[in-house]
């Protein structure tokens, strides 16, 4: 099981097959777009209604909408306890705007991105942990070789950081 540390290809491979096992979660959602934007999270769930927080709170309600499975309540109580039109009106908004102003699909994209990477540098610290040395490199290499270039330069750079190497 994950939880002893016993990891084999097998489960590697599975874990990795689908995007929708890499879970995003409305915190790594606001803590991502709050880092971006270079608000803080406080910032981010606050009633301010200038665009520098505004349009990063609506982007933010967007994607918590599109990758967590929320229910519009829910995702309005995580964000200072807007009210469910709130987030109606954020969602609405940037799925209309997305396609007219470049800047909101690559302010999209690269959160996005990020989010993606987020999860599996989570991933790869979780085999860190495991310490289980000749089987952690073989399951690297695995993921390394199943992820594509960009992460793959991301991740021998974390690896590094780790001392793996």
């Amino acid at each position: 099981s994950l939880n002893q540390g016993n990891i084999n290809i097998s489960m590697v491979k599975s874990l990795i097959k689908g995007r929708d096992r890499l879970k995003i979660g409305i915190e790594d959602i606001k803590s991502i777009t709050a880092g971006y934007f270079n608000i803080s999270l406080s910032e981010l769930i606050s009633n301010k209604k200038q665009r520098i927080y505004s349009y990063p709170r609506q982007l933010a309600m967007y994607l918590c909408r599109k990758y967590t499975g929320l229910t519009l309540k829910e995702i309005g109580d995580s964000f200072g306890k807007k009210d469910h039109s709130t987030v109606i009106y954020a969602v609405r908004s940037i799925e209309k705007d997305k396609d007219l102003k470049k800047q909101i699909l690559d302010d999209l994209n690269i959160i996005e991105n990020m989010l993606r990477w987020e999860k599996k540098i989570s991933f790869l610290t979780f085999f860190h942990k495991t310490k289980q040395n000749r089987t952690h490199y073989k399951l690297m290499n695995y993921f390394i070789g199943n992820v594509g270039e960009n992460i793959q330069n991301l991740t021998i750079i974390y690896l590094k950081t780790l001392t793996f190497f």
